[in-house]
């Protein structure tokens, strides 16, 4: 194996072979804020041909969009950060890539072992510090020749293949003594490196095989089924293959927005199945014998209480993971496997085509929906809605546009109201613990991973919450239409009980900030628009979005009328399907 890696002192030697290894494990991206102790990293980084290094100042930033690129690319991403509480910056992301199986890799540098308890100038209890939410965790010690070359590369591969075969964060703490910059301090690198020298180039240093079962239970297919697609933590599915593979079930398919089938046009989708669910005959007269889940989490809580209380007879839950995802406790059958695999198997073995009029019941209230919402939320409605935003956006993304979702009222109404326009569109959520920060910076990583534009719709405060991310968003190489709703505080309060309470509800949870985002734009130099009526914010989107740049849309709508309006909608829609 040829080495070329720098030998003026063994911190940046180590620094070198620990970078070369990932590059050569197919792990390429590098989220880096600057920091001194995280010098030899950072240069062994900067000076590898094959490194994508993106930089910005804020740690809690750079982990949430190496959160994003890996999302949306099913590879893992690295963080890499400074000592202290630099390191304590990255739990949130890391907690998110936990709860949502995303593989991440975190390289924190640390102070060397004799500094730590003795009061020394930015050194914290590093090991340990990501609890129980990574995978895997070592502590690297410092350089030393005494410590073998072979140990280096076979830890970073060990610890690049837990991070994909255990879906989730790997922390490598990495020790470094002075002198941190590249400076030469002799030393006989040749006997050190001499071990290395038999293994093959541009090869990692281990290979690790994962198992693959060879057979899978299936549901029972004489019965009455729904098939339910739950969030997929990667972003490209083969969207053709699986409807035709699923096609063979005949029962109706409910697509989730992160499933990336919600936005699709096809006769077994029932896009509006929340709204469905909104009607008590209906939950009465359809519910079903059997659930094919395929994925993880889905976003309707109206969904979860309605299957709750249907208690199916059979629940299948295939995941291409070992971590359990049933919140109600209603799954008889896990299947861990590779989902198209599942489905295939399932297409050959199905006998099921009998059940029509069941999935008739389904496509019938489903169109009911859909023949109600155009007259509340298209292009010729007078006001300008929060629901009315999420659908115009699904039917305004530019194709080839990525699609990046706020939690809190965002996602929800997407979920609701997206309008099947019979495409696929690359979605990103962060439903693994579902908060409202480094929603910015995880659109950007999403962005980078996707190698596309991609539009993000976010909440006022969620924006707050990561408002240092619209640098990344300036600096973005793929442009980024940051589209934010400014109800001026947490609007999503509204539609809890808690909202009754006038006494303590307005300071304490809808918490007005009273401020408005142009120059915000103006400071991170975006452009800015902000529309006042549906025909001015379908221009203003349209233009921002094939501009080539980023930008930011600022659409203010007022917390008391958005809660009324969906209460009118919904009763319209209730209306319809009850008629």
């Amino acid at each position: 194996m040829k080495y070329a890696p720098s030998t003026e002192n063994i911190n940046q030697l180590w620094a070198d072979l620990m970078i070369g290894e990932l590059i050569r494990s197919g792990i390429h991206h590098f989220f880096i804020s600057p920091g001194s102790r995280s010098t030899p990293l950072t240069v062994a980084i900067a000076r590898h041909p094959n490194a994508r290094k993106f930089i910005h100042p804020d740690e809690r930033g750079t982990a949430f969009a190496a959160l994003g690129f890996a999302r949306a690319t099913g590879k893992p991403a690295v963080w890499v950060t400074t000592s202290g509480t630099a390191v304590a910056n990255g739990l949130p992301a890391v907690v998110e890539a936990s709860n949502d199986r995303i593989p991440m890799l975190l390289l924190t540098a640390d102070r060397p072992p004799e500094l730590r308890e003795t009061d020394a100038n930015q050194t914290i209890r590093q090991t340990g510090i990501f609890g129980a939410f990574v995978r895997w965790a070592f502590d690297m010690p410092c350089p030393d020749v005494a410590v073998p070359a072979q140990m280096v590369l076979s830890t970073i591969r060990y610890a690049a293949s837990q991070s994909l075969q255990q879906k989730g964060p790997v922390h490598l703490n990495c020790m470094f003594r002075e002198p941190l910059a590249p400076h030469p301090v002799p030393f006989d690198h040749k006997p050190y490196l001499a071990p290395l020298q038999t293994r093959q180039e541009n090869h990692p240093s281990t290979e690790h095989i994962p198992a693959h079962p060879s057979s899978f239970p299936l549901p029972p297919f004489e019965k009455k089924g729904i098939v339910i697609l739950g969030q997929w933590s990667r972003s490209s599915v083969d969207v053709p293959l699986w409807l035709e593979c699923l096609s063979a079930l005949n029962w109706p398919i409910l697509p989730d927005i992160g499933s990336q089938f919600r936005t699709i046009d096809h006769p077994l989708l029932i896009p509006y199945y929340d709204q469905l669910l909104l009607s008590a005959s209906f939950q009465e007269s359809s519910a079903p014998e059997v659930v094919l889940q395929i994925g993880s989490r889905f976003t309707s809580k109206r969904l979860q209480k309605w299957l709750e209380q249907v208690m199916p007879e059979s629940y299948f839950l295939v995941k291409d993971h070992p971590f359990r995802s049933d919140p109600a406790h209603l799954v008889t059958h896990f299947v861990e496997a590779n989902p198209i695999t599942y489905i295939r198997n399932l297409s050959i073995h199905s006998t099921a085509t009998t059940q029509t009029d069941w999935l008739i019941g389904w496509q019938s209230a489903n169109q009911k929906v859909s023949e109600v919402l155009p007259n509340r939320l298209d292009t010729d409605v007078e006001m300008i809605s929060e629901p009315f935003i999420a659908r115009a956006l699904s039917r305004l993304l530019p194709e080839g546009h990525a699609w990046f979702l706020g939690n809190s009222m965002p996602i929800r109404d997407a979920d609701m109201y997206a309008k099947p326009s019979g495409t696929s569109v690359a979605i990103g959520t962060n439903r693994g613990a579902s908060g409202i920060d480094g929603l910015v910076a995880s659109a950007v990583g999403f962005a980078i991973g996707r190698k596309q534009p991609l539009t993000l719709l976010i909440g006022d405060v969620s924006l707050l919450h990561d408002l240092n991310s619209l640098l990344m968003v300036h600096n973005s190489p793929f442009p980024i239409t940051v589209v934010v709703i400014n109800n001026d505080g947490g609007g999503i309060f509204s539609f809890l009980p808690i909202a009754t309470e006038a006494d303590v509800f307005e300071d304490c949870f809808g918490t007005p900030h009273g401020r408005r985002f142009a120059d915000a734009a103006r400071f991170f130099g975006l452009p800015y628009a902000t529309p006042t009526t549906p025909a001015s914010f379908e221009e203003a989107y349209r233009a921002m979005s094939t501009s080539g740049n980023s930008g930011l849309i600022e659409v203010c709508t007022n917390r008391p009328e958005n809660v009324a309006f969906h209460k009118t909608l919904q009763a319209e829609l209730l209306t319809a399907l009850d008629k």
